[in-house]
């Protein structure tokens, strides 16, 4: 419709654009289309080119929303109050934030992470692991904030030789390694059938250059 025009006309300003965009998604949520809404977020966040205070809204746009069942359980006392001859407006979209939408928020989060690790936004990536660790504080256990904590990189300062010979400080941002869960079964079912041998994993860890020279 009108909205899916005014999201892709090149001619419209960027930043009317963007205003169009969050009307969409204000109308998504009126209209309780939560999965178009998010659909229409994800296209925000490509269309900004990930600008960060968008990308951290996402994220947190899914505990925001009810889950299916939530949803679900609303729609059948709209119906039963709509086949009742009552008015259904009297009913109220209320619901506590479950588990399956601070997993889904979790997800965005890591995603975006990853995007700006892939990019080697640092700054950017930073601020979404802060971003990531404020949330786990109100809505996670002590297991998910230490894995919160434990994606902060830490800043080593290094040298290397430019083109010219001169050598330079620059920064360095160590990430931990993330271990994929495929990886971590291999490990079980190696370590479960080795006898009396224990084995030490090290994290490990990614590295890139800032890039920055460092006043000497």
């Amino acid at each position: 419709g009108l909205y899916d025009l005014g999201i892709s006309e090149d001619s419209v300003p960027k930043n009317e654009r963007v205003k169009i965009f969050k009307a969409y998604i204000g109308y998504c949520i009126d209209e309780k289309d939560f999965s178009k809404a998010k659909k229409i977020y994800d296209k925000l966040v490509d269309f900004t080119n990930h600008n960060i205070q968008i990308c951290i809204s996402r994220c947190l746009f899914e505990i925001s929303i009810p889950n299916d069942e939530q949803l679900n359980d609303y729609l059948n006392k709209v119906e039963r109050l709509g086949e009742d001859g009552e008015d259904e407006s009297l009913v109220e979209l209320e619901f506590s934030v479950s588990e399956e939408s601070k997993q889904n928020a979790r997800n965005e989060f890591n995603k975006a992470i990853e995007y700006y690790k892939d990019l080697k936004d640092n700054k950017n990536c930073v601020i979404m692991i802060k971003s990531l660790i404020r949330f786990e504080m109100t809505h996670g256990n002590a297991k998910s904030k230490d894995e919160a904590n434990s994606k902060l990189p830490t800043i080593e300062k290094r040298s290397r030789l430019t083109e010219g010979g001169v050598e330079e400080e620059y920064l360095e941002y160590v990430y931990p390694k993330v271990v994929k869960e495929e990886e971590k079964e291999q490990v079980k079912v190696k370590t479960e059938d080795t006898d009396d041998k224990k084995f030490f994993i090290g994290a490990g860890s990614s590295r890139w250059s800032q890039g920055e020279t460092l006043q000497q």
